[in-house]
């Protein structure tokens, strides 16, 4: 068989609808995305409507959706080349309307806004001038610029009428293109159509049948097109007849005008006829130049999704119009029925294509707007809108406690999908479900929603968002700590995008966001959560105005941290990013910053601090690519990576990254608290060396000597001595923090005096260098500061220039025990102008409290005015070393040695010692008038100190209140069982009491709350007696008094009855509140699922408040 003949078998084969594919895909006129625009796509469709050709308009069609869909309305402006003729509310509007909605629908508000009243733009007066004159650049001009299509002039005549009136193909064809109605009439009836017919012109004729022309549609008088131009015919001379001649045929065959002349067709028999041509299958017309047809418009959609129809009626009303007829036959067109024109001729919906959409809001509308509307449709489903409004929901979860009536509403072969169910709630739904208030959210009747801490789940979330589209008076909306997360949060995210109406979301301020009225957002802590998280990173990009975004402690998790960073990639204008302590997804979202980090160059400060970026160091790989990032970016400045377990492994990659990076900007880089140990240090101070812009770096709370923070492990000096190295050559930073790396011995000179020889270093381990070189201080705050060893060398190293220093608290600073107070010591000696010294809280031990004592008494130009040494340790060995000092300098006038580890003799022995040097033992100030000592630890030995301080005039008469109360003077404590612990002493009170007798300023103490024993009660109550001194810190102008749940006993409730009792101490008191206490010694714990009492019963406590009672004549209220 000849190559011929097979070619023949085969085309005799094939159905003529084949042929004509092969034929029409082989013609190089055939459409593709890359050679063809939108229109003359459109143009093909038309031919594959013509023929009758189901394959050729599929693909057409195929070709059209994969230029269109997933296109927004500016985009297919332009691939349309089209103008908008929406001003910005219609624009909204037909953006934001329902997909059901039919062509001719007008809301209420847009009624009358294509009014020929109405006043016409400037373009759209231009359009129709250059109709009326001819002028047809003019005329793509005011097109480009928006002209109004479909607007009328005085004659109402539209710029179409005007160019079929004047016979001007071309501007027909541009009109027709932009969206102008080929059948829009005037006041008279008359067409584009009859105006060209009744001109005979030709040329137009054909255009505007093409364009879809209704030849049948009269004038206001009874007048067709032909019948125009058969009436002009009879008059017009022999040249015009020709052009009549032919604009009549037109008319008569109007498919014929609509069709160009075929090309030539070689038919099976002309193929035998010749063995040597080869075979050529049946080819389509050439519609090249000829505007598609309104029908073949909308043929052409037949595969462009839901979504981006919805985005075409944002073009121009003419694609609005083209769109909703295309939307409305798709969504609402029942079996076998035509497609809905208005509202009320609506039962049916196909909700499915909605939800796939994403337009799932708009089953809600449907419920409110469709009166008609019977059936919901979808996954092979059909919803009973009906019953869905009669079923009995119980504000229960539709997938469990509604579940069977709304079940009852669906018919399907098996269980239907949540979001079908969740669909017909939201259309039809009433009352409450799921804890959301359906009903009232469909009528639009709320302006706020709050539903936080709900417990809601992802029904409940996919409900919300179904629901929030249909709300028009909905402005503030709150669903925070309900853990949505999944495809629910991008439901409601998406949700609340869509409603310009919402101004408030989840404490974020949406309506300022859109604004772009913000600089600095900042919602920090607000507990945003994921769905709010993504509508931050939706509104980011319209948001040109903001630099500095702070979204710490939000738990934002993979997602929402993803949502952020890609809103971030293209951002050019935020500065700062805070995504501290935000839960961001651990390795895997440290992955997706890795990724914004790579390519944004506008970003100056990222704070990843305290997100698990390696999943407790189990998962390196998103540190890494962060590290690669960073390898890369020129833009970062700023940099926190703090407490997220990177260790040496993910130090090293980072600092490696950095060291490659000769682009890089990075002047701050923190990090804290990342288990970094000797291999991490060498790697940091390897980097410190070479970079050139860096001025801070922040170790602080790391394992650089080989220490963990509990002390366990090897120590070794290795790293700090490389980081010393590295301080001593770098000659940029000017801030460094080691603290709390376990830095001792000579690591610690060798660190310090690296510090110190490095003058460009302005602040290091919170220690103000800068300030100490310039000798611009005269107090020296380090408080809490945790300076360590290391920092309290520099300060010593740094004494001898700070003649202006006069006070110095170091309280608190982990100073390394007596190795740290060696150098307080050599501190000390060189500075003769101090007055003050703070040392309190840090253990400094005997033999560190020794040296600091031997160095202030050797120092005899020292004039030290306040010593504090609370809880350091202190024994009976360096309370010897105190009273020394105290005895040879003349100077001191208050020491603090209370919470030490002092026994009576030694308390005994100080207080000895100052009474004859009228020094405070307590810290107390001569000229202070209350003093508060309540819940500190104190102790048998404390009240001795305490009892010394009382007893002198010199030292405390000028204080008239103190309060002593929740402490253990008495040698018992009591721990959260209620079991006591300790060996009662009454030695303490009892100097206390003892104190009280000669002191002459105290007229209120409260010594609640210590365990005393009834008797030591009875001794103080004598004295307040004699006194007139409450024990129970009531002041003499109270009138009421709250003593309840203060866990009070039978000896405190005798001091009560000594307040109760003296009228100078409570005569102002009418009303006390005793309530849930143990005044009669016997208290109720919880034993497993049962109460018990414990305690032994005694009546002496409250029969002294009854006492008190009797005499008291003040009081009208006690409970």
């Amino acid at each position: 068989m000849s190559l011929l003949d097979d070619q023949m078998e085969q085309y005799q084969n094939k159905a003529s609808e084949e042929l004509r594919y092969e034929g029409y895909a082989s013609n190089p006129l055939s459409p593709s995305s890359d050679e063809h625009s939108l229109l003359q796509l459109m143009e093909h469709v038309e031919g594959a409507l013509f023929l009758d050709a189901p394959m050729l308009l599929k693909h057409n069609q195929s070709v059209i959706a994969s230029l269109v869909n997933g296109k927004n309305a500016d985009e297919l402006r332009a691939l349309l080349g089209a103008g908008s003729d929406f001003d910005g509310a219609e624009l909204e509007a037909a953006l934001a309307e329902s997909a059901f909605l039919p062509e001719n629908y007008e809301a209420p508000q847009q009624l009358g806004a294509a009014s020929s009243t109405a006043p016409h733009s400037k373009s759209t007066l231009d359009l129709l001038s250059a109709a009326e004159m001819g002028d047809h650049e003019a005329l793509l001009k005011a097109l480009k610029e928006g002209g109004d299509v479909s607007a009328t002039d005085d004659k109402t005549m539209t710029a179409l009428h005007w160019a079929a009136r004047c016979g001007r193909p071309d501007d027909l064809k541009a009109l027709l293109e932009a969206g102008a109605s080929v059948n829009t009439a005037t006041k008279a009836g008359v067409t584009a159509l009859i105006y060209a017919a009744s001109e005979g012109w030709d040329d137009c004729v054909p255009i505007l049948l093409q364009a879809g022309a209704d030849i049948a549609m009269p004038t206001n008088k009874g007048r067709t097109a032909l019948q125009a131009a058969q009436e002009k015919a009879a008059k017009a001379d022999a040249e015009e007849r020709l052009r009549f001649d032919k604009t009549i045929r037109a008319l008569a065959s109007p498919v014929a005008a609509r069709t160009a002349a075929p090309a030539a067709v070689v038919t099976p028999t002309q193929a035998t006829a010749s063995s040597a041509a080869p075979f050529t299958p049946l080819r389509q017309p050439s519609l090249a130049g000829v505007p598609a047809t309104t029908d073949a418009r909308e043929a052409a959609l037949g595969m462009v999704g839901v979504a981006t129809l919805c985005e075409l009626k944002g073009v121009n009303r003419f694609w609005r119009a083209l769109s909703r007829r295309v939307l409305c036959s798709r969504l609402c067109r029942g079996r076998g029925q035509p497609a809905p024109t208005h509202l009320e001729e609506i039962t049916d919906l196909d909700v499915e294509l909605l939800i796939e959409a994403g337009r799932a809001g708009d089953t809600a509308l449907a419920g409110r707007m469709l009166p008609g509307l019977a059936r919901l449709h979808g996954y092979g489903f059909v919803v009973d809108v009906a019953k869905v409004r009669a079923a009995n929901l119980q504000n229960g979860d539709v997938q469990r406690a509604a579940k069977a009536a709304l079940d009852s509403c669906i018919s399907g072969d098996r269980e239907a999908p949540l979001k079908l169910t969740i669909a017909a709630v939201a259309c039809a739904g009433s009352g409450v479900a799921c804890g959301i208030p359906v009903q009232h959210m469909r009528e639009d009747t709320m302006t706020e929603l709050d539903l936080r801490g709900k417990g809601l789940r992802g029904p409940a979330a996919m409900l919300i968002s179904y629901l929030i589209p249909a709300n028009g008076t909905l402005t503030r909306v709150d669903i925070r700590r309900n853990n949505i997360a999944g495809d629910g949060a991008k439901q409601l995210s998406a949700a609340v995008l869509g409603n310009l109406k919402i101004e408030m979301f989840n404490e974020i301020p949406i309506k300022e966001m859109r604004a772009n009225s913000l600089t600095e957002l900042d919602l920090t802590g607000k507990d945003v959560g994921v769905e709010g998280v993504m509508v931050v990173a939706g509104l980011i990009r319209i948001m040109g105005g903001l630099t500095k975004l702070l979204l710490a402690h939000n738990m934002l998790g993979e997602e929402g941290t993803k949502a952020i960073c890609e809103a971030l990639e293209q951002n050019t204008s935020l500065k700062e990013l805070d995504i501290r302590g935000s839960n961001i997804g651990g390795s895997a979202g440290a992955k997706q910053v890795a990724k914004m980090v790579g390519v944004n160059g506008a970003l100056t400060s990222v704070d990843l601090s305290i997100n698990h970026l390696t999943d407790y160091g189990r998962d390196m790989t998103g540190i890494k690519k962060l590290a690669a990032a960073l390898g890369v970016n020129g833009g970062l400045t700023e940099l926190s990576i703090s407490g997220n377990h990177v260790g040496d492994e993910g130090v090293g990659a980072i600092c490696e990254a950095i060291k490659s990076n000769k682009e890089t900007k990075l002047v701050s880089l923190n990090f804290r608290s990342n288990g970094i140990g000797p291999v991490g240090a060498n790697t940091v101070a390897a980097m410190v060396a070479v970079t050139g812009a860096l001025t801070s770096i922040d170790l602080f709370g790391n394992d650089l000597c080989g220490l963990g923070w509990e002390g366990k492990g090897i120590y070794t000096a290795e790293g700090i001595t490389a980081i010393a190295d590295a301080l001593r050559v770098n000659g940029t930073l000017t801030c460094v923090d080691i603290r709390h790396n376990n830095i001792a011995g000579d690591s610690a000179e060798q660190l310090s005096a690296a510090v110190l020889g490095n003058l460009k270093i302005e602040m290091f381990n919170e220690i103000p260098i800068k300030e100490m070189r310039a000798n611009s201080l005269t107090e020296l705050d380090l408080k809490g500061k945790g300076v360590g060893v290391e920092g309290v060398i520099v300060v010593a190293g740094l004494m001898p220039v700070m003649g202006a220093l006069t006070s110095i608290d170091l309280s608190s600073n982990n100073l390394g025990g007596e190795a740290g107070a060696k150098h307080v010591a050599d501190m000390l000696g060189v500075n003769s102008g101090l007055m003050a010294l703070d040392l309190s809280y840090n253990n400094l031990n005997d033999e560190g409290v020794s040296a600091v004592c031997e160095a202030i008494q050797s120092n005899k130009e020292t004039k030290l005015v306040s010593l504090n040494m609370v809880m350091n340790r202190i024994g009976p060995v360096g309370a010897k070393s105190v009273a020394a000092m105290v005895a040879v300098t003349g100077t001191l006038t208050a020491t603090n040695l209370l919470d030490n580890r002092l026994d009576a003799e030694s308390a005994k022995m100080l207080a000895e010692v100052v009474k004859q040097k009228g020094i405070s033992l307590c810290g107390i100030r001569r000229d202070q008038t209350t003093a508060d000592f309540r819940d500190q630890n104190l102790k048998p030995p404390d009240a001795i100190l305490l009892a010394s301080d009382l007893s002198q005039a010199g030292v405390t008469g000028g204080l008239t209140s103190i309060n002593l109360s929740e402490n253990q003077l008495c040698g018992i404590w009591t721990d959260i069982d209620g079991s006591q612990h300790g060996s009662y002493t009454a030695e303490g009170i009892t100097a206390i009491a003892d104190a009280l007798r000669v002191n002459g300023a105290l007229t209120v103490t409260n010594l609640l709350g210590n365990q005393l024993d009834a008797a030591s009660a009875k001794m103080l109550a004598e004295v307040a007696e004699q006194k007139g001194i409450s024990l129970c810190g009531i002041l003499r102008d109270q009138t009421t008094a709250n003593f309840s749940k203060k866990n009070l006993k039978p000896p405190d409730a005798i001091l009560l009855a000594s307040d109760l009792s003296q009228a100078i101490v409570t005569g102002g008191l009418t009303s006390i509140d005793l309530s849930s206490n143990q005044l009669c010694g016997i208290w109720t714990v919880e034993d497993g699922h049962e109460q018990r009492q414990v305690g032994t019963y005694t009546a002496e406590g409250i029969t002294a408040i009854a006492d008190a009672l009797g005499v008291n004549g003040g009081l009208t209220k006690m409970e």
